[in-house]
């Protein structure tokens, strides 16, 4: 690196500093507590940004960063770090929580009451950085530095507070209903807009939903071996911005989302739902859980099984479109009263 490239570095870093306070100092002029997210660089972290802001409207902080890399320089952190506390805050929630914003624990715990947020589940842990970070997490709450922990991955709330006595909580994804007018297209559109990558199990749906007639896929994935033969029927699409996204996945008459780990079932799933828009989802979360009409028509348990996955489209596309309607927004609106419920509880705990 030249020292052009140097003197370029600090003043971009001085300019993420002064752009931060700002940030800090118009949420914290309207709220007492702080929800801290790493920024996103490209899609990199883009998820974990979404939710929080979906979670957190009126008091997330974006920290800049390059993928996992904080932006500041040590001192800047060490500067902010004291803005923080001479805020006099009840609270900083860490939404989301890398190993890059551990310096916010290490300056702040003994100033301010801190917690954190943790998304996805356990079996990332195999991953040795994720583990690495996690072990962190797990010390930071025994030590006392973090005062509880919550999570939107059912289940690993009641597991960490059993084993380990830590204050925990569990987090549900929300969504504000848009319900959209049902769809009647001619072609059965069905959307499979995961992500392109193993977790997602996007080939799976792709290619149950080739097997039956008059139907079109929408995806993001380039199926190579499947889209020679069916041209005409995958359509895929590169990036899109969020309301083009937010079109597309309502212009389905189906959308499917059965990847194989999960936390509240993703937003895909459940924005879909709040269109009035049924999604099948697979047995990986428990959003659906105590209505057994929804359960046994969209969550598929082997959502490896291509065959399966079919037929449970066909059982949906054969359903009663107003009755599903009615049911999957009725069940968000039950959904996004417990959320509300189940996130304050986590805000206010001590």
């Amino acid at each position: 690196m030249n020292i052009k490239q140097i003197i370029k570095g600090r003043r971009e870093n001085k300019e993420n500093l002064k752009h931060l306070l700002e940030n800090l100092y118009t949420i914290s002029a309207k709220s007492k507590t702080i929800v801290i997210c790493l920024d996103s660089t490209d899609r990199s972290y883009l998820g974990c940004v979404k939710v929080t802001h979906r979670l957190f409207p009126n008091n997330t902080l974006l920290i800049p960063s390059y993928y996992s890399n904080v932006l500041l320089s040590s001192d800047q952190k060490l500067k902010f770090c004291n803005e923080l506390i001479n805020l006099n805050l009840d609270q900083i929630i860490i939404s989301g929580h890398p190993e890059s914003l551990n310096f916010i624990v290490d300056y702040c715990y003994n100033k301010i009451k801190l917690k954190t947020v943790f998304y996805g589940a356990l079996s990332e842990l195999i991953v040795k950085q994720n583990d690495v970070q996690f072990s962190k997490i797990m010390e930071y709450l025994k030590d006392g530095k973090l005062v509880s922990i919550g999570y939107n991955k059912a289940g690993l709330a009641e597991w960490m507070n059993n084993l380990f006595g830590f204050n925990t909580y569990f987090i549900q994804l929300f969504s504000n209903i848009k319900a959209i007018k049902p769809n009647n297209n001619p072609i059965k559109k069905i959307g499979v807009l995961g992500a392109p990558n193993f977790n997602k199990n996007v080939v799976n749906a792709i290619a149950a939903s080739l097997s039956i007639e008059d139907t079109e896929i929408h995806t993001f994935s380039k199926v190579g071996f499947l889209k020679g033969s069916f041209e005409n029927r995958i359509i895929s699409y590169d990036i899109l911005t969020d309301q083009e996204f937010e079109d597309l996945r309502n212009d389905m008459d189906l959308n499917i989302h059965i990847s194989f780990s999960e936390g509240s079932g993703g937003q895909i799933f459940i924005d879909s739902l709040a269109s009035g828009i049924p999604c099948i989802t697979s047995l990986n979360n428990d959003y659906l859980v105590g209505n057994e009409y929804l359960s046994d028509l969209l969550v598929i348990d082997q959502y490896d099984n291509p065959e399966i996955i079919k037929n449970s489209i066909l059982n949906v596309l054969n359903e009663d479109k107003l009755r599903l309607r009615n049911e999957v927004l009725d069940h968000v609106s039950f959904k996004n009263k417990e959320g509300n419920r189940l996130l304050d509880a986590f805000i206010n705990s001590h």
